[in-house]
């Protein structure tokens, strides 16, 4: 009892210390203004040429930050033609993917960012976890919170526990000739119909229509998490959705963490009560019994206490 007492605080309090999904996307746009702004200054080692290059990186936004300075006409000349080549497939904002597992809470990613492909986030840990999205398993035996198989010039079967720590890592040699014998009895312990859903929506639809469906991400080969949008299912859906900016994204997001309470239905005056008056004034309210005895208490106070005094002056007498 008192191991599950101690785990359910240390569940609690992470779970009390971990942000929204709001509040890491609205961070996620900010990190991307900033990268931006820096490369279009050439600030600290960065540029604009060494951005678009960048294998891992797709902007949240194609738009000059504000109050950001170009290093140079070239500068702008580049960014004015990164922003051209880059319309008619690019996605303003971006796509929200998300690992829900069968236990255990979701992971999240995004298609935009300075992001490799491999980084997901726990909510709940607060931290970026490594894994393979097309393959990865939920935890079997109930001990850990997944498995993921890291593909490389040596493959790596990562096991995570449920606070996102490494469990267990196996390292294959591919060149090996048992390499297939190995794999298979390493993969085993997980089960394929445990393997969680990976699941997407368009940045668009997350902010302007709550009630939009999450949908199953396309892993054919064709498409990957960066090219979704190219699909003509998507197509489709994205049309009707609008465009996003970056600073109506931002304040999209901070609203919805800062959506005050539902206000308490008014109470007719006519049934209020003495104590609901005296609550509503921001003084506390007495009970029942207060109310009605407090004058008989005042009574029997005074007559206490001049029975005192009464006593000390006999006394006082005496001597």
């Amino acid at each position: 009892m008192k191991l599950c007492a101690l785990l359910l605080t240390a569940l609690l309090s992470v779970s009390a210390s971990a942000e929204t999904l709001d509040e890491w996307l609205t961070e996620q746009v900010r990190k991307d203004e900033r990268l931006l702004a820096v490369s279009i200054s050439q600030v600290g080692g960065h540029s604009l040429a060494l951005l678009k290059d960048a294998r891992t990186y797709v902007p949240f936004f194609l738009e000059v930050p504000q109050s950001t300075e170009f290093a140079s006409a070239n500068q702008k000349n580049d960014f004015d033609t990164w922003t051209e080549n880059s319309r008619s497939g690019f996605l303003p904002g971006g796509y929200i993917y998300r690992l829900s597992f069968n236990a255990g809470p979701p992971l999240y990613a995004t298609s935009a960012g300075d992001w490799s492909g491999t980084v997901w986030h726990s909510l709940d840990l607060g931290k970026d976890l490594l894994i393979e999205e097309r393959s990865v398993w939920s935890g079997a035996n109930g001990d850990s919170l997944y498995a993921t198989l890291l593909a490389g010039a040596k493959p790596r079967l990562l096991v995570y526990n449920e606070h996102g720590e490494i469990q267990k890592q196996e390292v294959f040699d591919a060149s090996a000739g048992d390499f297939n014998q190995r794999l298979e009895a390493a993969l085993n312990p997980y089960s394929e119909k445990n393997k969680p859903i990976l699941e997407m929506i368009s940045l668009t639809e997350y902010l302007n229509n709550r009630g939009a469906p999450w949908r199953s991400v396309d892993g054919s080969g064709q498409f990957n998490l960066r090219n979704q949008q190219q699909r003509s299912d998507e197509k489709d859906r994205l049309r009707q959705s609008g465009q996003l900016e970056r600073a109506a994204t931002i304040d999209l997001l901070q609203s919805i963490q800062k959506v005050p309470p539902t206000p308490a239905p008014a109470v007719t005056p006519a049934l209020i009560t003495p104590a609901q008056a005296a609550m509503s004034s921001g003084s506390p309210s007495p009970s029942v019994s207060e109310t009605k005895s407090s004058p008989w208490l005042w009574i029997v106070g005074a007559i206490l206490l001049l029975a005192v005094m009464g006593g000390i002056l006999l006394k006082l007498r005496r001597k």
